[in-house]
């Protein structure tokens, strides 16, 4: 399931949108132009657990593949913040906690700014005890808050937390687990 669903030769401009997992939907079809700004939406994630579905079924996360082209080696579909099938698309600033941040089928998209973070991405803590040295309590919390006062992980590579990563020989995978956590944690699985 797609938070926001363009089908066919619409044109939209999308600004500031912040998808925290989601059941409903916005879905415009056809020669439609538009503005999205400001929306927030923030709910469940759309998990379809025990669906029974076939191989050969339409994948039930509304996809438009066979299940087992898409979601079959998962055993659950997946959520999508933006989805655009044949359309035009402007993005914004798009805050995305999601499986797929935007999925575009035969579409032309521009997107100014992206934050995207897989709700399967670990936890915190999980992150912070797989380090060989874990940082400061002080550092982690004022990272944590940074993303929450910008609504995004994007400044947490000019943080204490990351300048500590870095004199401590804290490799690049690692960092972004780390940010990837922090980003899961302000903003939801």
């Amino acid at each position: 399931m797609a938070a926001l669903e363009f089908l066919g030769p619409a044109g939209f401009t999308v600004k500031n949108v912040s998808f925290f997992g989601f059941h409903e939907s916005l879905r415009v079809e056809g020669a439609v132009n538009g503005h999205i700004d400001n929306v927030r939406i923030t709910a469940a994630r759309p998990r379809k657990k025990n669906a029974k579905v076939g191989r050969n079924d339409p994948c039930p996360c509304d996809s438009g593949f066979k299940y087992k082209k898409c979601c079959s080696t998962k055993g659950e579909s997946m959520s999508i913040g933006i989805r655009s099938i044949d359309s035009r698309l402007v993005v914004g600033k798009a805050n995305i906690v999601a499986d797929v941040g935007i999925d575009l089928i035969r579409s032309d998209a521009k997107v100014d700014e992206l934050n995207h973070v897989s709700p399967t991405a670990p936890d915190l803590d999980s992150v912070l005890k797989s380090m060989v040295v874990r940082p400061p309590e002080d550092l982690i919390q004022s990272a944590i808050e940074q993303a929450k006062n910008e609504g995004t992980t994007e400044g947490l590579s000019y943080t204490k937390l990351k300048q500590w990563c870095d004199k401590q020989g804290v490799n690049a995978a690692m960092w972004l687990q780390l940010a990837a956590a922090i980003g899961t944690t302000v903003f939801g699985r």
